[in-house]
């Protein structure tokens, strides 16, 4: 009985200057033919090579996935702190709107006192000069 041992290797070189090798070995007895062996097995190097190069993918692109998460949280951080910040900005604004508007009116209150109290003195040199005529204002102030 003849028995025929084969190996077979693939090496796989990517642009990153990376590398790649698979190496598969079978046993033959004399009823298999070394060609078709050889064959099958270059065919199963070529797939297992395959199938690195897509779990190194897969890999990479997991690691990006994470990445990528980590940036969405922090994203995510970010527009919650904004939104509430624009919350409070908003209710501080109200806040002043609502103070100017008390000042607003306040002041015109003071205004219309002001005014009355400007025809009120008016009123009383009037009438002081009804009642005396030879009375001057500087004279009224000057007392």
């Amino acid at each position: 009985m003849k028995i025929t041992r084969i190996y077979v290797e693939r090496l796989k070189s990517y642009g990153d200057y990376s590398n790649r090798t698979v190496g598969l070995e079978a046993i033959l007895d004399e009823n298999e033919g070394v060609k078709e062996a050889y064959l099958k097995l270059a065919q199963e190097c070529e797939t297992l090579l395959e199938l690195k190069e897509i779990r190194a993918k897969k890999e990479e692109l997991e690691r990006e996935l994470e990445a990528l998460e980590k940036k969405k949280k922090l994203f995510e951080e970010a527009c919650n702190e904004c939104r509430k910040l624009r919350k409070e900005l908003e209710y501080e604004l109200e806040r002043l709107h609502s103070t100017l508007q008390e000042i607003e009116s306040v002041a015109e209150e003071k205004l219309k006192f002001q005014d009355k109290i400007m025809e009120r003195l008016k009123a009383i040199k009037d009438t002081l000069r009804s009642i005396l005529p030879n009375w001057s204002d500087s004279d009224w102030w000057e007392s």
